[in-house]
């Protein structure tokens, strides 16, 4: 089974120096690589394909990555940092948390209130006899 790049994965504007230490580490290519979509293989792309694909994850141009580590832009790094991108990417999209929808968060006064009309939820559970959970504090 192959890595599909998520829909929301990017590293724009987030550190990309694990993918490029991985790369100049020798990594070695596996077998199958990640792909920008389900339906086009990676080892299909062209050069040009390769570099706008890395560009649009990242947000840097290929070149100036590979720049970086004095690496020949060439097929086997393009498609080396193409695979540790789209894999680092979904790791990073994973660990974020998680938006809540914006039907969620956006209740009239009459959903909010509940049938007796009280617009506190501490004060429907009270009403209710049901005792309030304290709100969860997550680490960011």
């Amino acid at each position: 089974m192959s890595i599909v790049l998520k829909s929301k994965a990017s590293l724009v504007g987030k550190d990309k120096m694990h993918i490029l230490s991985k790369l100049k580490s020798g990594f070695d290519l596996p077998v199958e690589l990640a792909r920008t979509r389900r339906d086009r293989p990676t080892p299909l792309l062209d050069e040009e394909e390769l570099k706008a694909a890395i560009t649009q994850i990242c947000g840097v141009p290929a070149e100036e990555l590979l720049g970086i580590l004095s690496l020949p832009v060439n097929l086997e790094h393009l498609r080396g940092i193409l695979h540790l991108s789209i894999v680092y990417a979904n790791e990073v999209l994973a660990k974020e948390p998680q938006k809540p929808s914006a039907a969620a968060s956006h209740k009239t006064t009459d959903q909010a209130a509940g049938p007796s009309g009280v617009g506190s939820s501490a004060a429907r559970a009270v009403e209710e006899g049901v005792q309030e959970a304290s709100p969860m504090h997550l680490e960011p």
